[in-house]
């Protein structure tokens, strides 16, 4: 792990990739939960596919 990486790992639990990851999933949902379909809502928050969104 590179010495950024570290550093946001102490910070905040987790590898800036998954928080990155989390953060477009939870905003998938905040959509999903407006009624917004899954393609919509993967296409929106960059997730590449309904298959993305678990």
């Amino acid at each position: 792990m590179h010495p950024p990486d570290r550093l946001f790992h102490a910070e905040l639990g987790t590898t800036p990739a998954r928080w990155v990851e989390r953060v477009r999933l939870d905003r998938a949902q905040q959509l999903l939960l407006e009624g917004h379909t899954i393609t919509a809502a993967a296409y929106r928050r960059g997730l590449g596919s309904d298959e993305s969104v678990p």
